[in-house]
């Protein structure tokens, strides 16, 4: 089937690049092979090309990288050794700037108590009614306050969902109880 001349001239233009390597490589070969053969070495030649300009492109971002890496240790090699050993803990997210002290967790574990009592919610009361030394326990409440950096808002606000996952994944009797290994059934 022939093509019309329209799209003779498209796949001239799309392939120009291939035609000129084409020749170059039929140069290179001394060999001359015709258009027939040429044309049969497009789709090949078509991948090598697209290779090439992959490769490329790789080669830019990999220099964009380089650079940015190059930036970035310039940057930070002007900073005193405090100041790069903090930029690196924050990066990190091992900063120790909140240091507990004792009275820094009694003033959250008393806002903590504060913001239980007025969220409270059925789950809470459950807990509560089951076991109240295990959510009134510190070092249960002080987990929920280290994962937030001592916010007691966001800290019940996370115990009361905690609490709602046990009660949905386990049901309401362990609510108020560590989870076994024997909690789980088979397909857990």
């Amino acid at each position: 089937r022939m093509a019309s001349a329209p799209q003779n001239d498209m796949f001239k233009q799309n392939h120009q690049s291939c035609f000129s390597l084409l020749d170059v490589w039929d140069s290179n070969q001394q060999t001359k092979t015709g258009m027939s053969a040429s044309v049969t070495a497009i789709p090949q030649l078509s991948s090598a090309v697209h290779h090439g300009h992959h490769k490329r492109q790789q080669n830019h971002e990999r220099n964009e990288m380089k650079e940015t890496e190059e930036f970035l240790a310039a940057e930070l090699n002007k900073l005193s050794f405090q100041e790069r050993s903090k930029a690196l803990e924050d990066v990190h997210c091992v900063a120790d700037d909140d240091q507990e002290t004792p009275e820094m967790i009694q003033q959250s574990l008393a806002e903590f108590d504060h913001f239980v009592q007025t969220s409270a919610n059925r789950m809470y009361d459950i807990a509560v009614n089951q076991n109240r030394s295990y959510v009134e326990d510190v070092e249960f409440r002080l987990k929920f306050l280290r994962a937030h950096m001592f916010d007691a808002r966001q800290s019940v606000h996370q115990m009361m969902n905690f609490l709602q996952q046990k009660a949905e994944y386990f049901g309401e009797a362990k609510v108020a109880h560590d989870i076994t290994a024997s909690d789980l059934n088979g397909e857990e």
